[in-house]
């Protein structure tokens, strides 16, 4: 890491990092080596497994904030990232491995206080806008943050799991957030769910929250596919059924794994799942391998495709078959010299 940062001048070396124990790893920025990062890029990842120039900690005097402060790695690197010339990504290998903590001693993994957290959070839009960006950088800069940071705290997993009391906490908090840092126009920037959340959380309607959350649960449920019997046997064709109430509206997404544009089907109700409809059949494709979603909506609102799950190997008809990690795909390369349809 320090060759790295002499070899490119950085102030900053961000390496790429492995999970043990079960610690989950976000790696998706820390992908290849990157001698020259951007900033914003960078500024998705505020843990503090990094290597600074010392020089550059002492001459502006950065130290963590004392005492139990959430976010306060996120704080101190936010100051270096602004102060930093040049961040490089080193992501040949791995560098830092983080350990899943068994006591769940620290800061992170005890229960926020709602208040505290959106300080914390407020502190680090509040060093964004202090450093005299860029506008469009620092607005994305600060949308990046409210998404991960504010927004990301409503999804349904967790809204759903809080006591009234708690949600009515976290609204007020985060709406003195919205009203600060993110003018309504910005919401405009933002996609499902994230807009949605944004406009309860802008007027602190919890009944709105609990709406939305409703939906976005509904929208990203997992689906998986069964095969219809007739007379015993498997019948070859695929109805695929959602893991929890059935949205008004699917469509079969067939994604090719070697580029190109997605193929996009209706599907129909068919009790409790959707088929494709009565005589319809999968048009000719391009030779690929294609690997098969379905794509909810509901109410107007349209959810993220979700990748089909399989519970059976044993699939008949229509070159569908079950990838090694239990996901549905279909072979549409030729056999014979014929195209597959």
């Amino acid at each position: 890491m320090l060759d790295h940062a002499q070899l490119h001048q950085a102030d900053m070396v961000l390496p790429r990092i492995a999970g043990l124990n079960g610690r989950p790893v976000n790696r998706t920025l820390l992908a290849k080596n990157n001698p020259k990062a951007e900033l914003r890029e960078v500024f998705a990842t505020l843990a503090p497994q990094k290597h600074i120039r010392r020089a550059l900690i002492e001459r502006l005097e950065l130290r963590f904030p004392e005492g139990r402060v959430r976010l306060e790695d996120g704080i101190f690197i936010t100051a270096c990232y602004l102060a930093a010339e040049r961040i490089a990504v080193l992501a040949d290998d791995d560098y830092y491995f983080l350990r899943a903590r068994q006591d769940a001693n620290n800061i992170s993994a005890r229960k926020a206080d709602p208040e505290g957290y959106t300080r914390s959070v407020a502190r680090i839009a509040e060093q964004v806008r202090a450093a005299r960006l860029p506008a469009d950088l620092e607005q994305g800069m600060v949308l990046d943050l409210y998404r991960r940071k504010i927004l990301r705290r409503h999804r349904p997993g967790r809204w759903l799991g809080m006591g009234r009391w708690r949600r009515r906490s976290w609204l007020r908090a985060h709406a003195g957030f919205v009203a600060r840092f993110i003018p309504a126009q910005q919401e405009s920037r933002l996609g499902f769910p994230h807009r949605q959340r944004s406009a309860a959380l802008r007027t602190g309607d919890a009944r709105q929250m609990q709406a939305w959350a409703l939906l976005e649960q509904l929208l990203a449920a997992h689906w998986n596919v069964r095969q219809d019997r007739q007379g015993g046997q498997a019948a070859g064709v695929p109805h695929f059924v959602p893991a929890g109430p059935p949205p008004q509206l699917a469509e079969l997404i067939l994604r090719p794994r070697h580029g190109g544009a997605d193929v996009a089907l209706p599907l129909r109700p068919a009790a409790d799942a959707f088929a494709l409809h009565g005589g319809q059949e999968l048009q000719p494709l391009a030779p690929d391998i294609y690997d098969v979603y379905v794509q909810a909506s509901h109410r107007q609102v349209q959810g993220e495709p979700r990748r089909v799950r399989v519970g059976r190997r044993d699939w008949a008809g229509h070159r569908f078959y079950t990838t090694v990690n239990g996901y549905l795909s279909l072979d549409a390369r030729p056999r014979d010299g014929q195209a597959v349809a």
